[in-house]
């Protein structure tokens, strides 16, 4: 099973993007608090939505709103200046929901009744390469 669940805070408004095959690709920025030994860390990761669910949450998030995602992750080559490849991980959303404070949650039963399914992703999308993405990870 390949399913990962983050709550966190978004660290710019979400980023649109049009793929070479003409699909719109929103791109979001996360943070996540964790504790190592008591001290307060931030993990910032990098999630990418299709369709609907990027539509939906383009319109209803913006920097600073918490969030609460579901994705699956996706490894991905990479390739250093010097020409060596490495591997990297992406995130793609499936599902999301509104989280913490009255007036998100206003929004979310509209939100979630635009989206019927995530069919929106591309076919085959595990087996595209970084160069193929509009932007760098």
């Amino acid at each position: 099973m390949n399913k990962c669940i983050f709550l966190g805070n978004l660290v710019r408004d979400p980023e649109s993007y049009d793929t070479q095959n003409g699909k719109k690709l929103i791109r979001i920025t996360i943070a996540i608090n964790r504790i190592v030994n008591g001290e307060k860390k931030v993990d910032f990761l990098t999630c990418i939505a299709f369709g609907k669910t990027g539509e939906a949450i383009q319109k209803y998030f913006n920097k600073g709103k918490p969030i609460l995602v579901e994705a699956k992750a996706v490894n991905t080559k990479r390739k250093t200046a010097s020409g060596e490849e490495y591997n990297t991980v992406v995130f793609i959303i499936e599902s999301f929901n509104f989280a913490g404070g009255k007036k998100l949650e206003e929004h979310s039963e509209t939100a979630h009744e635009q989206l019927q399914s995530n069919d929106d992703i591309p076919e085959g999308f595990e087996e595209v390469s970084e160069d193929e993405l509009p932007f760098d990870i």
